[in-house]
């Protein structure tokens, strides 16, 4: 702004100065001293000129300058931005032994070992996905030899993975693994769809865990 308002005085100062001057001052029919006035008049004329072209790429300089100034405020806000993305994580555990497993029940792993957002739910087995989007669940069960169980990996009413363990001469496990894509409130659990008379899970031996991946 104060770049404008100095080339409008100097252009005031000129035109100030064209009015002064006598019509056919610059003419070439006048004497020496004449001569030498109009010389620098037409001097005092070009430096004007030259301020104000001066003053006016000055005042461009400074506009292109001060919009790179805020292309980079603007960018340096966009990288410096947090990052509001929230995860999900659990393990849990048993902290005894299942015997005589109900069919089609949740299996109630009741002991936490890590649970970021408080997702998972020990009383009843669930987890809830209160944030959207991609999650991998994994999940191991175990039984003592003589003995077999299935387990599923249920999404809501859906099956999303099977495991089997079982021998005839030693304790036996089977892991699980599943990458699922849920809404929120979507409920997941492990629960046994068969089993042996008998069969029990091991405690010491048998986890379910899940992490958020992605929205």
């Amino acid at each position: 702004m104060g770049l404008l308002v100095l080339v409008v005085v100097l252009t005031m100062l000129q035109v100030g100065l064209a009015a002064r001057i006598p019509r056919g001052f610059l003419d070439t029919n006048i004497n020496s001293s004449t001569t030498e006035d109009r010389e620098t008049i037409r001097e005092l004329f070009a430096l004007v000129k030259d301020t104000q072209k001066f003053l006016l790429e000055t005042n461009k300089t400074k506009m292109a300058f001060g919009q790179q100034l805020t292309d980079l405020e603007r960018e340096q806000a966009g990288l410096s931005a947090p990052h509001t993305t929230l995860s999900s994580a659990f393990y849990v555990t048993l902290g005894q032994d299942v015997r005589y497993p109900g069919v089609r029940r949740p299996i109630l792993f009741d002991r936490t070992r890590l649970d970021v957002m408080g997702n998972y739910n020990t009383h009843y087995g669930k987890f809830t996905a209160y944030v959207p989007g991609v999650y991998s669940f994994s999940w191991t069960v175990a039984t003592y030899y003589g003995h077999y169980i299935v387990a599923a990996l249920m999404h809501g009413d859906i099956v999303a993975g099977l495991t089997m363990a079982g021998d005839t001469v030693d304790t036996s496990m089977a892991t699980g693994t599943a990458v699922l894509r849920l809404s929120e409130t979507n409920m997941v659990m492990v629960v046994v769809t068969e089993s042996s008379a008998g069969a029990a899970i091991v405690a010491s031996m048998s986890s379910f865990s899940g992490s958020f991946i992605s929205a």
